[in-house]
């Protein structure tokens, strides 16, 4: 027998132990508050833990809030997203009874819609026993440059490592947006039937993450991450003519902090997608799901770009 337990910051100190079990990570306490603090959008800790009968951590699942502008309208929806279950409390059905208490959560809160991303492990799962439906895929686009990748030492060396980002961080100083002087209009594409809503709250959110930066090069608005390469996560909206440019300056921001790799990963219906693909080939992903709970949504209309994981 298990007993299930909500998300709280009390149970932090699990969760840290559970990926330790399944992902031989360590993570701190901190970063866990700074994932799971998604007050900012309405609701906190809409998720479970299981405990076994000898009182071990054996399986989670969460969802995380955020906004969906969907018809111009604000929707409280949810992105499904830390699925772990220890070893020893594997092929117990937790994942399934997991799911669906957090989805019972969530439909109380208020919360329409989840969405997620699961990998070919968990496909089978959420496809066949938690009545997702799904649309499309993730394209990832691989953009090289010439640069000296000086970022690869720093996952083996720590001296270095810490060299390397304050050398970024001197090097984006000039390039820094302040989101209380930024525009979110250039990030909301107006054309879109459905986009993760791109407000004060989002940034500030995603940008507790050190990692994670927000500039303006050449004109324009990038949203990254430097995790072993640059991971595109937005772009503010552009034309289409502006295409060449834009792959120049990924390419200097490339050369600028020494990778020579940047991703990018949009969904087929988004606009940038139109764009990259002119002078790109993609390669297909990770599978876009849905989970409707109360609203009559077209999911086939919402796109999504890589800041909208959550991992970035």
């Amino acid at each position: 027998m298990y007993k299930f337990i909500r998300i709280s910051q009390n149970t932090y100190p699990l969760l840290k132990e559970l990926y330790s079990l399944c992902l031989g990570i360590k993570v701190s306490i901190e970063s866990l508050k700074e994932k799971h603090d998604t007050s900012a959008f309405g609701k906190i800790h809409v998720g479970f833990i299981a405990i076994s009968e000898n009182e071990e951590i054996a399986a989670n699942y969460c969802v995380f809030p955020m906004i969906l502008n969907y018809e111009s309208k604000d929707l409280l929806i949810a992105q499904s997203g830390d699925t772990m279950t220890s070893p020893k409390h594997q092929k117990k059905g937790l994942f399934i009874q997991l799911a669906n208490q957090t989805y019972a959560l969530a439909e109380e809160l208020g919360i329409c819609l989840i969405f997620g991303f699961p990998n070919q492990n968990s496909f089978p799962g959420f496809k066949n026993k938690l009545n997702w439906v799904f649309h499309g895929h993730m394209q990832r686009f691989f953009i090289q440059s010439n640069a000296f990748p000086i970022y690869k030492l720093t996952s083996k060396i720590k001296f270095i490592s810490f060299l390397y980002y304050y050398y970024v961080s001197k090097k984006l100083n000039k390039y820094k947006v302040d989101i209380d002087l930024l525009d979110f209009g250039v990030f909301n594409y107006t054309k879109s039937k459905g986009l993760i809503k791109r407000n004060r709250a989002f940034f500030e959110y995603k940008l507790k993450n050190k990692n994670n930066y927000l500039i303006e090069m050449n004109g324009f608005f990038i949203f990254f991450k430097i995790e072993s390469c640059i991971i595109v996560g937005d772009i503010g909206k552009i034309d289409k003519k502006d295409g060449p440019r834009l792959i120049r300056t990924l390419d200097q921001l490339a050369n600028l902090l020494l990778c020579n790799k940047i991703i990018i990963d949009v969904s087929e219906n988004h606009w940038l997608f139109e764009i990259l693909v002119e002078f790109i080939v993609p390669s297909k992903i990770l599978p876009i799901g849905f989970r409707r709970l109360n609203e009559d949504i077209s999911v086939d209309q919402i796109q999504f770009i890589g800041a909208d994981y959550d991992t970035f």
